[in-house]
């Protein structure tokens, strides 16, 4: 700010960052130095930031130094040791790159990220950078490793993180310390007694989440009702479907010449998947080599879809006091980075059983999307029998059918548990308290009881059951806040600006004023 020159890093492939950084570059001095971005995007970054470094995102993620850092990385010793309480995360997060392999090892994880720690200190130290712009919560370990350095160095970061339905984007520094600027303002009204004044269209919504599960289905899983729906109520036809899907997500290239080019060897196939027998950084994984891993993806999540609802109690008694508890999708970010050592959903589901209190039970859901067809680019390697079979051994857990209706489950319910999941969201909504482990956009919110140790879960299900009410007026009011520091906006590709009805040009726009928001807030 104050007319210097920000020299930046930006990890995006989406045509709208680039329309914001010429926006941010004119307008505040914001300057592309180095830019992770996919091949399609470098022509247009190179055009318009000729002085920038473009680095393809999938060699990064596989650990590929770009062309000018090829040399020697110097060892950051002193920064493993401070970021050594982020070590499991980040080596967690590297099983989305060993989805079908297996062969990832520990001691080659170790490696990898010791050497990505000295490769992003060495690009921040070269190219002195001031500030880092992520596409949003960093969910891959090359650009989460990138975000831990910048932060332990004290660099400015930024990122936008979506809300739910048409609440927008918040602008965030860190995802783990949330949006200041959104604390700040609840705290600042908590007491205030005058009614809120909500937009119609957020009236509509709370409302809508009020009623029926079905009614929100299109709202929160709108890019995949009609999948959900078949995997809750499957039908005998449910495998054509499913073969339907499948095939749409497997053929997804533009042209029948592409799909041709990349079978005979003319195209390398993109990929950041491991090979066995081979480095990750030496992996190259071929088109059919891909196809042949999906479908067998896609058959282990039936065989896994099966095995579940067989240890499924049908005959759930609501009345006995529970704790009604929903899976994540894994992979992905909501729980690693966002849930923290939550990412093994066990371990969550373990604490609750230990600390209800005496009489109570468990009841566990799993995420339908977990069983959707066409979700196989990554292996299944997070569930399996073992998975389910473990949860089931503890007699205070009980399996969930996936036809159960979720919000039957949530208003009969002591309280609800997910690790950062939508269905915190919902339940504060439906008036039932929260325990969400991990961090979420919705954390400062009325009924929700942040979770990120057994004493914070013990001191929270203390007061549930010592009978604490959730005040709707409490979650209006933070929905009123929630909107005076969010803005309408997509985070992602063309189907994301789709479904809101804006252009790239409108995206980008908006982009750069939540950038400048979180500039403003904390430089002036």
């Amino acid at each position: 700010m104050n007319g210097k020159r920000l020299n930046t890093i930006y990890t995006s492939a989406q045509p709208y960052s680039v329309e914001a950084a010429k926006i941010l570059k004119v307008d505040s001095g914001i300057e592309p130095v180095y830019w992770l971005c996919s091949e399609v995007m470098k022509v247009e970054i190179e055009k318009n930031f000729p002085h920038a470094i473009t680095h393809d995102q999938l060699s990064s993620f596989k650990g590929l130094p770009a062309p000018m850092f090829k040399g020697d990385i110097k060892s950051e010793h002193s920064l493993v040791d401070r970021l050594s309480s982020y070590e499991n995360i980040a080596l967690s997060m590297m099983d989305r790159n060993d989805s079908n392999s297996g062969t990832f090892s520990y001691t080659e994880r170790l490696r990898f990220y010791y050497d990505l720690i000295g490769y992003w200190s060495s690009v921040i130290r070269t190219l002195s950078v001031d500030l880092i712009v992520f596409e949003e919560e960093p969910h891959q370990s090359s650009d989460y490793i990138l975000f831990l350095v910048a932060r332990e160095q004290g660099l400015q970061t930024y990122m936008p993180v979506r809300t739910i339905a048409d609440f927008g984007l918040i602008p965030m520094s860190d995802f783990e310390a949330g949006s200041e600027l959104l604390h700040t303002l609840v705290e600042r009204h908590q007491n205030d007694i005058v009614p809120n004044t909500l937009p119609d269209y957020a009236a509509r919504y709370l409302e809508k989440l009020r009623g029926t599960y079905e009614s929100v289905l299109a709202e929160h899983l709108w890019d995949q009702v009609d999948r959900v729906k078949s995997i809750r109520k499957p039908t005998r036809f449910t495998f054509l479907a499913d073969a339907q899907f499948f095939s749409a997500k497997i053929f997804v290239f533009s042209s029948l010449v592409q799909r041709l080019r990349f079978l005979l060897g003319f195209d390398t196939f993109p990929s950041d998947q491991k090979q066995k027998g081979q480095k990750l950084q030496d992996s190259r994984v071929s088109y059919p080599e891909m196809v042949f891993n999906r479908l067998k993806t896609y058959f282990k999540k039936k065989s896994n879809r099966a095995y579940y609802q067989k240890l499924t109690k049908n005959e759930l008694d609501l009345d006995q006091p529970y704790v009604f508890c929903g899976l994540q999708y894994q992979p992905e970010k909501s729980t690693c980075p966002l849930a923290g050592r939550f990412v093994d959903q066990t371990l969550m589901c373990e604490m609750l059983a230990d600390s209800v209190p005496e009489g109570w039970k468990v009841f566990v859901k799993e995420h339908p999307s977990q069983f959707v067809p066409d979700y196989t680019r990554y292996g299944e390697r997070f569930r399996d029998s073992n998975f389910y079979d473990r949860l089931k051994r503890n007699p205070k857990i009980e399996l969930v059918p996936l036809s159960a209706d979720t919000f039957e489950l949530v208003d009969a319910a002591r309280a609800v548990a997910s690790a950062t999941g939508t269905l915190c969201w919902e339940s504060v909504v439906r008036e039932k308290p929260a325990l969400c482990f991990g961090h979420a956009w919705f954390d400062s919110c009325e009924g929700v009881f942040k979770v990120n140790s057994s004493r914070e879960l013990e001191d929270g299900l203390k007061l549930i059951e010592g009978g604490y009410k959730v005040d709707y007026r409490l979650v209006e009011r933070f929905v009123v806040c929630l909107l005076e520091v969010s803005r309408r906006a997509a985070v992602g590709g063309p189907a994301q600006l789709e479904h809101l009805g804006i252009t790239v040009k409108e995206n980008a726009s908006v982009h750069a004023a939540l950038l400048m928001d979180i500039l403003r807030a904390e430089h002036g």
